[in-house]
Order: C-alpha cells, then structure tokens, then sequence
C-alpha cells in the first residue's frame, strides 16, 4: 500500500519516505504521525487526537508532537506550509489529494518539494596550478549565484555542493544525500590568458546526462560564460522557470578583471577564515579586497566582503576591533557602499541585517533581509534564523533556520544552536537538548553552544550535567562571568536575555 501525494509517496509496507530525489530520512514516529495526517487529508487533526493515536499506551508531552512535525517539515521541504498546515488552537491539516496506489490522483498544491533542485558541485581545476583553485571555486560560486535568482529553483547551497571536492562519488548517491535532482558538475582550465570551462547538467536520479558543453573564451570574457550556462540550464527546465527571470540579463560586477580576480583571491581567503583559519589571513584577505576597490573602485562585491570581514572581528575575540563601535561603523559604511554601487545584488544587504541585529535596529535589519530574499530567492545563511530568534521571533526563525537545512544539507554547528535557541526562548527545554547536543558533539570549542547548553540543563534541574557543561566553558574562556556575558546585548527582549542569565546562573557560571 502505497500514499501519494504533492511529489511524495509513502510506501506502508517498507515504511518508508520517498521524494523525487529519493527516500528520505524519518524517524519512526515522525514517520507515523505523517501517515496518520495522510490518512485524513482534508481534515483538521486536532493535537490531542495525534497524540493518541501515535502514543495510545504512553503519556507525553505536546513537545513531542511538536518535534515530530518539525522532523517532517525539515525531511519534505515544507517550511512555508504548503502541505502539512498548523492551525492555531485547533491541530493540523495535510491539504491536497491523496491517492492510493497511484489511483485516483488529481492535482495538487505547489510546495518546496515540487520545486526542482539543483547542486552545483565545485568545478574541478585542470590547471595542474593548486593555487588556481580560488579561481575554479569562484567561478562556481558565482554559476550558483546566477542560478540562485531563478525563483522556482531550489539551489543547493555552496557549503553542501563543495563537500564533494576532490572526492570521486556516484552522482546518484550525491543527490541522494543533498536530496537534489539535477547535478551540475564542470572542470576550468586557463592560461595565457584564456580560460575553458566544460559544463554538464545530469539527472541524479536516474544518473543521465541532459546537457553538456565547451566553453572557450579570454579571461576577460569569462562573465559571459557564468551567464551562458546558467541559460543553457534554464533552458533544460523551462517548465519550471519564470520567463521574466530567464530574460533578466547578467549584471557583469565589474570590467576590470584584475579587479575581480583579486576579489576572488579575497573572498576565498575570507571563506578559509570563516572555518577556522589563523586570524593573520583575515588581514591577507583586507589586503586583496582593497587592492581590487583600488582598480576598480564601482566593484560592489569586494565592498560587502570587506564588510564581512569587519563584521567577524566585530562578533569574535579575535583583535582590537571586538565590540567596537568603530569597527560596527566601518561594517555599516561599507555594507552601504557595495548597496550604493550594486542595488540588484544581495551581498551588502547581508551584511547590513547583520549590523543592523547587532546596533538593536530590528526594523533596519528585517528590511534589509526581505530585500536579501527578494534579490535572490536562494539566498541561504544561518544567521537569517538567527536574526529572527534574538528579534523576539522564535516560531519564524524555526521556520527560516529549516529552509536554511534544506538548502545546505551539510549545515555547520551554527545552525543547530539557531534551532535550539528557539526551542530555549519558548522554554521548550526537552525540545532544545538534541540539537545543543549536536552542535557539541559537532564543535566541542563552541564557546556560545556550552552558554545555551549549560543553560538548558539548569533550567529543566540536571545540576550535575549543567555544571559539567560550565567547566567545559571556562576551561574555552576562562574569564567568562555573569558580569561579562550581561554587557552582550543580543537578545532583544530583556525577558529573553534575563531568561538565559537565570539559567547560567543556576547553572554555576561565576557572576564576575
């Protein structure tokens, strides 16, 4: 017996989930609840009705419903609502048909999981030349940017697509684990001044090629290329793409290309730091990222990249700069420099929501984000849901934070303590466990993931566990004290910050 429904099927007999990419992965009570809403499409389930249903012999609590229909919304791509609908004070409802055995199946609903996806996986350097890899990595980049803008597209994010460099792996098993149905794969090769890019887009579910082609060009001409492929593969999906978008032409950023290969070499190096390079190369990276204003001085990029780079000495401990309102200025000043030069592309204002967060602007900050999203659909950042929690707005940060896990499966620690600090705000605290666990098990020098972690445990009274979770901080920050973390103010909401600072304390941390 099989349940049909939007792209999805539900095959009962080896209890399983199956989307177009291939089956996804569901706990076995997530899995039942989603049967059960299945089984009565059309109809609003109440809560307590699921709950016997799944649970007829056990007392639990609302969380664990909860919990289950989040496991769901995250494994089908259905952050928006589109299939399975909450319905407040009432229950949910899963809305469209549902056929059985493929019979009687009528149209249904347009969601995320209809949506196609994409991965564009690091094109391969042919140039026998390591050092060119920052060159091959922003080429690709800048293909998912391009790709990025097509609305009914689901782009995988750069941070996922990337996992596969180097690494031989059957294209099937790629889009698999990064549930995406087509594939975009490439080589670059350049010199004397010329560049070749092979491109082809393969079908990952059935492992056939849709499309493939040569490109031969000056350097200077490699914007061209960007644009040609990401029409070539517009062209292959034209059913699903808007036709203003496919007719939209390519901003080229800048004419300089001395100037965007500095940027390039910047902006790679900005994203070695970003997972844990020694501090001198944030400097190395200031450094190419000026020299590429300096030869062109209307290049939008290399202004928000440098405005990043300010923004992480401004959150992290790492030089004179942390938590000054000089360095927060200069964030600002250059994010609305690459805004002022390049008002079609999303870059500044992600940064500026970012700085707009941390000098308390919520309005300037969710401004700045709906214009990030309305600029590029795809976009894809963690620190979206981020926002959205320390703003006061933990239901819709959950909600952003899961369609960031759709679009880079192999998201990194951050997003977990996103997910769990929703879940801590709300005082969900059995729901806030599993994913503060992840991101320590993941990242054990988290110094923020030992805060929240410490915190949960105080608060639902696992004194032991908390003050365990202390002693791992303090020996990451010796000086942490109450004192110090009550001069952070991230959380908009006093009850919020006060709510965390109770739980530390209970938890053991110094009050300084």
């Amino acid at each position: 017996m099989k349940l049909i429904f939007s792209s999805l099927t539900l095959d009962l007999e080896r209890l399983c989930l199956i989307g177009p990419a291939g089956q996804l992965k569901l706990r076995p009570k997530s899995f039942k609840v989603l049967r059960y809403l299945a089984e009565h499409a059309g109809q609003t389930v109440t809560k307590d009705e699921l709950i016997a249903a799944i649970w007829p012999d056990v007392t639990v609590s609302e969380e664990s419903l909860t919990r289950c229909i989040s496991d769901i919304r995250l494994a089908i791509g259905d952050d928006t609502q589109h299939i399975i609908k909450t319905l407040p004070k009432r229950g949910y409802l899963l809305e469209g048909p549902v056929s059985r055995n493929g019979k009687e199946a009528g149209p249904t609903p347009p969601s995320p999981a209809d949506l196609p996806s994409i991965a564009v996986l690091a094109f391969a350097n042919l140039s026998r030349d390591p050092n060119q890899d920052y060159f091959c990595e922003g080429i690709t980049e800048d293909i998912i940017t391009e790709l990025s803008r097509f609305s009914e597209l689901l782009v995988i994010a750069r941070n996922s697509s990337f996992q596969y460099k180097g690494r031989r792996v059957d294209v099937r098993q790629i889009g698999s684990e990064l549930n995406a149905r087509y594939i975009l794969e490439g080589s670059i090769q350049s010199s004397d001044g010329t560049i070749r890019i092979t491109a082809q887009l393969i079908d990952a579910a059935r492992g056939t090629h849709l499309w493939a082609d040569r490109f031969d060009r000056t350097l200077g001409d490699t914007f061209s290329i960007q644009d040609e492929i990401a029409r070539m593969i517009a062209a292959r999906l034209a059913i699903h793409i808007n036709d203003a978008e496919a007719h939209r032409p390519l901003a080229k950023p800048t004419t300089s290309w001395e100037a965007y290969d500095y940027f390039l070499r910047g902006n790679h190096m900005l994203n070695r730091l970003l997972t844990g390079v020694p501090i001198e190369e944030l400097y190395k990276a200031r450094k190419l990222l000026q020299r590429s204003i300096e030869l062109d001085p209307a290049f939008a990029r290399p202004y928000a990249a440098l405005s990043t780079s300010h923004s992480v000495a401004w959150i992290n401990p790492v030089n004179q700069e942390y938590q000054t309102k000089e360095a927060l200025q200069r964030v600002f000043e250059l994010a609305q420099k690459a805004i002022e030069l390049g008002p079609n592309e999303a870059f500044g204002y992600k940064v500026l929501a970012n700085a707009a967060m941390f000098r308390r602007d919520g309005a300037a900050c969710l401004a700045a984000w709906n214009r990030v999203f309305a600029l590029n659909p795809n976009f894809c950042d963690w620190r979206h849901g981020q926002c959205l929690v320390l703003l006061g707005q933990p239901e819709e940060g959950l909600v952003a934070i899961r369609r960031y896990m759709r679009l880079d499966p192999f998201f990194p620690p951050h997003a977990l303590m996103v997910e769990g600090l929703a879940h801590l705000v709300e005082r969900r605290y059995q729901l806030a466990l599993p994913p503060f666990r992840e991101m320590i098990a993941r990242s054990p020098d988290f110094r923020n993931g030992r805060l929240m972690l410490a915190a949960t445990y105080a608060h639902i009274g696992e004194t032991r566990e908390a003050r365990r979770q202390v002693e791992e901080l303090l020996r990451i920050e010796p000086d942490c004290s109450l004192k110090k973390l009550s001069r952070q103010h991230y959380f908009h909401s006093a009850e919020h910050g006060l709510h965390m600072l109770e739980g530390l304390r209970k938890a053991g941390v110094p009050e300084g």
